[in-house]
């Protein structure tokens, strides 16, 4: 909208002030100088909103809508557009020493900018009150010779100084800090990476190249007249500059988009998709063309760390290195240590960086999905070595005990049949003994069988039978009641294992433990606790037993989780979770 309305603006005013037959080509001109820029600003504005060189560009076209003012006939129109036409001059040298972050980073820029401020708002501005009439002719005006008089002028005689000393004094000063700027971006460009400086050398050229024609102009105009056909080029030239130079900026920056998309392809192709820290680092130095570079990774505590471990310090800014921080939801988690000529390329760089972040991601992820695997795999094996053991023990409780007990009730049964036709009294006898063999073999098979399920767990839950395994620890325990849901037997059997192993563990290590509570939650699955107010340890530093190992495979095999939390004087609690279903 901005745009239109200035481009409209200046085709008016344009129009107005030349000859007919060159009245629409001026026009157009004007128009194409001011809609260019004021485009292309609003184009980077919209890309990078966080950006400040697209809103400065918007801006400077803006500006350069205002001192196509000097177009008209109007004097007090046209001698407000030459007045913007100094403040121009400035937010211009701002901005081609700004690009490409719309910042001036460095010191000698800051100084050029207020070189040039100081210039315009000491020489320049001040005459605007003193003088008859603007020097001519202008690339700010239409008019080579019969402009309207400054409408500003406060003084009734124009003082002679003004014209002898002020004009020459400014000029040769402009002259001088124009070529100073252009050399500063010849330095940059010199001393810009390859990759930057195939993106910002047009932007730069073009903006050395304004300077250069700045001074020329100067120097045609004090020599030929003011009607001349070569001021009148240079003055075009003058004024193309800066649609030129936003057109070379969007150049650079799709070139920039392109190079930065080619970038991470090659990456992609060189670490893969999950490097080691060694291979990462020599490829992003190869991409950014910086042998030097670094990476650093954010502690668990507040430093940085290496690759290996180690501790990182990062450098200070102004020793020729730049820090890119990495971040992933807020929070800092690597850093591109890099040289400074980088320090521009905020798009490669931030690109690199987020790309790097996926690859370090994807190489914990897979990490991860292996240590779990690895863990699983153990945690197989565990189990089904547990399980061998304990058929080879059921199978040994049941060959010495109740196999042998029945052995020996046939034997009996046997001799029996003998004594009956002998001695039927004592065979009476001996057959009311051996009722309690029976019982005792039965008694066997019992305990046999509630190692492997108790019936209690079966018959009253988990909670009933934990309350009946409480009686016989010798630490008083409870069990908090959380209703009385049943789940599918193999939740209730690992959990209740679970229990009795860690009240077992109570009992034995728990010194000066004077109460165990067992407690249950329903949530997202079935999460049981068992805690003592004992002595406690640093489970930190402390290794798993057969025990923990052996609750933590009972759990992993059902999809469910273990901890053991304690500190020494603090108690203990062994927690685990399963996922379930409730059973109606």
């Amino acid at each position: 909208m901005l745009g239109g309305a200035a481009t409209a603006g200046v085709a008016v005013l344009t129009a107005a002030n030349h000859p007919a037959e060159t009245a629409g080509l001026a026009a157009l001109g004007r128009a194409l100088t001011v809609a260019i820029p004021i485009a292309i600003g609003l184009y980077a504005w919209a890309r990078d909103r966080g950006g400040r060189f697209g809103p400065l560009l918007t801006l400077l076209g803006g500006l350069w809508a205002l001192t196509t003012l000097a177009e008209s006939g109007n004097s007090t129109v046209y001698s407000t557009g030459r007045v913007f036409g100094w403040v121009f001059e400035v937010a211009l040298v701002y901005l081609i020493l700004a690009v490409p972050t719309g910042r001036l980073t460095a010191r000698v820029d800051r100084w050029l900018v207020a070189g040039v401020a100081v210039l315009v708002g000491l020489l320049f501005m001040p005459t605007a009150l003193l003088v008859e009439s603007f020097p001519e002719p202008s690339p700010y005006g239409g008019c080579d010779t019969g402009c309207p008089p400054n409408a500003f002028q406060a003084v009734g005689t124009e003082p002679a100084f003004v014209d002898s000393v002020v004009l020459p004094v400014r000029e040769l000063l402009s002259a001088l800090l124009m070529l100073a700027v252009a050399l500063r971006l010849a330095q940059r460009v010199r001393r810009a990476s390859p990759a930057l400086r195939r993106t910002l050398a047009p932007v730069l050229v073009v903006a050395a190249s304004r300077c250069c024609v700045l001074v020329l102009a100067f120097v045609v105009r004090a020599v030929t007249s003011p009607s001349s056909p070569a001021l009148d080029a240079v003055l075009w030239l003058f004024a193309a500059a800066l649609p030129l130079m936003a057109i070379a900026f969007l150049l650079g920056d799709l070139y920039s988009r392109l190079f930065v998309a080619d970038a991470l392809q090659r990456l992609g192709t060189r670490i893969g998709s999950a490097p080691s820290s060694g291979a990462l680092r020599s490829a992003v130095a190869e991409i950014l063309d910086d042998p030097s570079v670094e990476i650093a990774y954010r502690a668990h505590g507040k430093g940085w760390v290496d690759a290996d471990g180690s501790e990182f310090r990062l450098p200070p800014e102004g020793f020729g290195r730049c820090v890119t921080e990495i971040s992933h939801e807020g929070q800092r988690v690597a850093a591109l240590i890099h040289d400074e000529a980088l320090a521009d390329e905020t798009n490669l760089v931030e690109a690199v960086g987020d790309y790097a972040l996926v690859a370090l991601e994807n190489q914990r992820l897979m990490n991860r999905v292996a240590a779990s695997t690895r863990e699983l795999r153990e945690s197989r094996a565990r189990i089904v070595a547990s399980a061998d053991r304990e058929r080879r023990r059921i199978e040994r409780d049941l060959h010495d005990g109740a196999q042998q007990r029945l052995v020996a009730l046939r034997i009996q049964l046997e001799l029996m049949s003998e004594t009956l036709e002998l001695d039927p009294q004592q065979a009476r006898r001996r057959l009311h003994s051996l009722g309690d063999d029976v019982e005792n073999t039965l008694d066997s098979i019992r305990s046999l069988a509630h190692g492997v399920y108790p019936p209690l767990l079966e018959d009253r839950g988990l909670e009933g039978a934990l309350r009946a395994a409480a009686i016989d620890v010798p630490i008083p325990a409870t069990v908090v009641p959380n209703g009385n849901d049943r789940y599918p037997p193999e939740i209730e059997s690992a959990v209740y294992f679970c229990c009795l192993e860690a009240m077992q563990n109570a009992s034995k290590h728990a010194e000066g433990a004077e109460r165990i509570t067992i407690s249950f939650a329903q949530g997202e699955g079935l999460r049981f606790e068992v805690r003592d107010d004992g002595c406690g340890f640093d489970a930190t530093g402390s290794p798993d037993g057969a025990g923990l190992t052996n609750m933590r495979d009972r759990l992993a095999a059902l999809g469910g989780d273990f901890e053991v939390t304690s500190s020494p004087g603090e108690g203990t609690t062994v927690a685990g979770s399963v996922p379930v279903r409730v059973l109606g």
